[in-house]
C-alpha cells in the first residue's frame, strides 16, 4: 500500500490544481485518474468549445472586414483544419498540465478511485489491476457529467451530448438543441456560424434562463438576426431516430427534424460508484454536503467542484481546491460566497456576470439601483465594430456598495473579474469609478455605469432645473 499526505480522485481544473497547491506546500501527493488528465474541462468542455468559439469570432471579423475598408475574399469554413486546431489545443494544453503535474513530484495512478475508508481509495486499473492509497487526507473531485433525461435516449450517433458533438469531424446539415442553458446557447452560437442550420427547444419562456433577462434578449436578438430559430416554453415529449434523421416530438403537437440533436439540459454530479455511501458521507440532492472548506465531516476527506452545491463551473473548482488543500494543512482559507463567483456565457456578444441579479436583488427585497451603459455609447466599440452589448451594475441604494454586475457585449469574458474584485472586497461605486480609467477602452463602459449609480455619469445627457 501506498501512503501519502493527501490522495486526490479525479484530475480536473479542481483535482490538478489541489495536486499542485499540495505539492507547493511540500507535500506528497497522488492524482487518481481514471482517464485523461484535464478532465471534462480540458477534454470535452471548456477548452475544445472556446478553440471553436475562437474559429468562430474570426470568421465573423473576416466576413466584417469590409466594414473596416479591408478589401478580403470570401471567407469559407474548412471544417477539417477547425476541428484539427481544437485537437491540438487540447493536446498542448493536457500535455502542458501532466508535465507541471509530474514535474512536482505528484503521482499519476491511473484507474476509478473508490473509497474505503476515510484514509484509504482502493483504484482499479482498466485491465482489473488494484492498487491500494493510503492517505491523510482525500479530495474528491470527480466532477459531473451531462445530465440525461429518462425518455430521450442518448445514442452518441444521432442524439448526442456535448462531449459527442465535439467529436464530429464533419458539420450535419442541422442540428436540433434541446435546452437553450449556457452549453446550448453556446453550441447553437459556434455552428450556426459554421453554417449549420439551429433550432433551439427550450423549455423554460427565455433561453439563457439563469441569465438576467435584459441581456439574455440581447442574445436572443442576434440568434434571430443569424436565423436561429429559437423555440421557447416548449417541452420535448419524445425523440425518434429513422435512418439518418432526428424527429423530436413536442407538447403542441409538431414534430422537428434535423441530422443530430444535442441534448443539453444540465449536468448531473459523479457521485455514485465512488465509495461515498459506505463511509459514510452525506449528499443532498446527488451532491455531496461539505462546510464553506469542502470538509464532508468524515475524516480527512473533502469534496470540491461539481460534485458540490454551487456553480458547475471549473474556476469554481479551483477555488474549492485552494481552500480545501489550505484548510487540509492548518492554512487559513479565504472563503467567498457562491454568488461571488463569476460565470460566463461565450456566446456571440458574450455573456459575464458576477453576484446578485437585478431580479434576484428584488426577490430578496434589497432596495438597490442600477447604473448602465450601452456598447453602442463606447467610442472604442465603435471603433471594433462591437456596438452590440449592455454594461449592467446593481449597488445598494443606501451605501452604494456593489452587489452585482453583467456584461454582454465584446471581450466580456475578460471584463468581469474587476467587478468581482469590487464585491468581494465590498467596494462602494464611488470607491471604484473614482480610477482613472485608460481611454479609448471597452472598460471605460464600467466605469460609466458604475458613475450612473450615483447620478454622476459623464457621457449622459443632464437636464437643467
Amino acid at each position: 500500500m501506498k501512503n501519502y499526505d493527501i490522495a486526490i480522485i479525479g484530475s480536473g481544473p479542481g483535482g490538478y490544481v489541489a495536486a499542485l497547491r499540495a505539492a507547493h506546500l511540500q507535500k506528497s501527493v497522488c492524482l487518481i485518474e481514471r482517464g485523461r488528465i484535464g478532465g471534462t474541462c480540458l477534454n470535452r468542455g471548456c477548452i475544445p468549445t472556446k478553440a471553436y468559439a475562437a474559429s468562430r469570432d474570426v470568421l465573423h471579423t473576416v466576413r466584417g472586414a469590409a466594414d473596416f475598408g479591408i478589401d478580403v475574399s470570401t471567407a469559407g469554413v474548412d471544417f477539417q483544419r477547425i476541428f484539427a486546431r481544437k485537437n491540438q489545443i487540447v493536446k498542448d494544453v493536457r500535455t502542458t498540465v501532466t508535465r507541471l503535474v509530474r514535474g512536482s513530484g505528484i503521482d499519476i495512478i491511473k484507474g476509478s478511485g473508490r473509497l474505503v475508508d476515510e484514509n484509504r481509495v482502493s483504484v482499479e486499473a482498466k485491465d482489473g489491476a488494484m492498487t491500494d492509497v493510503r492517505a491523510e487526507h482525500i479530495i474528491i473531485a470527480t466532477g459531473s457529467r451531462p445530465q440525461i433525461l429518462p425518455f430521450l435516449k442518448v445514442d452518441h450517433e444521432s442524439v448526442l451530448t456535448s462531449g459527442d458533438l465535439l467529436k464530429l469531424d464533419t458539420l450535419p446539415e442541422d442540428i436540433v438543441i434541446i435546452g437553450g442553458g449556457i452549453i446550448g446557447c453556446e453550441f447553437a452560437s459556434i455552428f450556426n456560424a459554421f453554417g449549420v442550420k439551429i433550432t433551439i427547444v427550450e423549455l423554460a419562456e427565455s433561453i439563457l434562463p439563469t441569465i438576467d433577462r435584459q441581456l439574455a434578449n440581447i442574445v436572443r436578438r442576434r440568434f434571430k438576426r443569424d436565423g436561429i430559430r429559437v423555440m421557447t416554453g416548449t417541452k420535448v415529449t419524445g425523440v425518434n431516430v429513422t435512418g439518418d434523421t432526428v424527429t423530436l416530438s413536442i407538447d403542441n403537437g409538431d414534430d422537428i427534424s434535423a441530422a443530430k440533436a444535442l441534448v443539453s439540459v444540465g449536468r448531473a454530479p459523479n457521485t455514485k460508484g465512488i465509495g461515498i455511501d459506505e463511509v459514510g458521507i452525506r449528499l443532498d440532492n446527488g451532491k455531496v454536503v461539505v462546510d464553506d472548506c469542502g470538509r464532508t465531516g468524515v475524516g480527512g476527506i473533502f469534496a470540491i467542484g461539481d460534485v458540490t452545491a454551487g456553480p458547475m463551473l471549473a474556476h469554481k473548482a479551483s477555488y474549492d481546491a485552494i481552500n480545501a488543500v489550505h484548510s487540509a494543512f492548518g492554512i487559513a482559507p479565504h472563503t467567498v460566497p457562491h454568488s461571488s463567483i463569476p460565470s460566463v456565457v461565450f456566446t456571440s456578444p458574450e455573456i459575464a456576470s458576477v453576484g446578485v441579479s437585478e431580479a434576484e436583488a428584488k426577490e430578496l427585497s434589497i432596495d438597490y439601483t442600477c447604473g448602465r451603459f450601452s456598447y453602442a455609447a463606447s467610442s472604442k466599440a465603435l471603433c471594433m465594430n462591437k456596438t452590440e452589448g449592455l454594461i449592467k451594475i446593481v449597488a445598494k441604494k443606501d451605501s452604494g456598495v456593489i452587489i452585482g454586475a453583467a456584461i454582454c457585449g465584446a471581450r466580456a469574458s475578460d471584463m468581469i473579474y474587476g467587478l468581482g474584485v469590487a464585491i468581494d472586497n465590498e467596494r462602494r461605486a464611488k470607491d471604484v469609478y473614482k480610477t482613472v480609467f485608460a481611454h479609448p477602452t471597452l472598460c471605460e463602459g464600467i466605469k460609466e455605469a458604475l458613475e450612473g449609480i450615483d447620478g454622476m455619469a459623464v457621457h449622459k445627457i443632464v437636464k437643467q432645473r
